[in-house]
């Protein structure tokens, strides 16, 4: 078990690294990867950014906790990261909406699936009872 807490946080930590040093070659045309970056600075790396960021006190928080916690996070985490994976590509880049209430982009949707994800794995840590899984 303990080789999934620190793979989770390593995993975590490594994404939001490269996601914000990948995106940010992707913004800036200084920087001598731009041209390779730009297409997918705003579609893949600035949403992998924001939901990974989410996932380090996830990852944190999976330290500290029991192993029968982890199995049930675990078995949490399998579908919920690929379902909002996917739900986070099906999200338009741009938001064409005037009204402020009704946008989302990408990376809202990314920040708000890692605020869930911290949430859901927050409340599997606090409800897991200490004897079983």
């Amino acid at each position: 078990m303990m080789l999934i807490r620190t793979g989770t946080l390593l995993l975590s930590i490594l994404l939001t690294v490269f996601g914000y040093v990948l995106g940010y070659c992707g913004v800036k045309v200084s920087c001598p990867l731009y041209e390779v970056f730009s297409p997918y600075s705003f579609s893949v790396l600035e949403p992998m950014f924001f939901f990974a960021l989410c996932g380090i006190p996830a990852a944190l928080v999976l330290l500290f906790v029991r192993d029968s916690a982890v199995r049930r996070w675990l078995s949490f985490a399998r579908w919920y990261v690929p379902l909002s994976v996917v739900l986070i590509i099906l999200v338009p880049t741009h938001d064409n909406s005037y009204l402020p209430l009704y946008s989302l982009t990408k990376d809202g949707a990314a920040f708000a699936a890692g605020i869930f994800f911290l949430g859901a794995t927050l409340f599997i840590a606090l409800h897991t009872p200490k004897s079983g899984g």
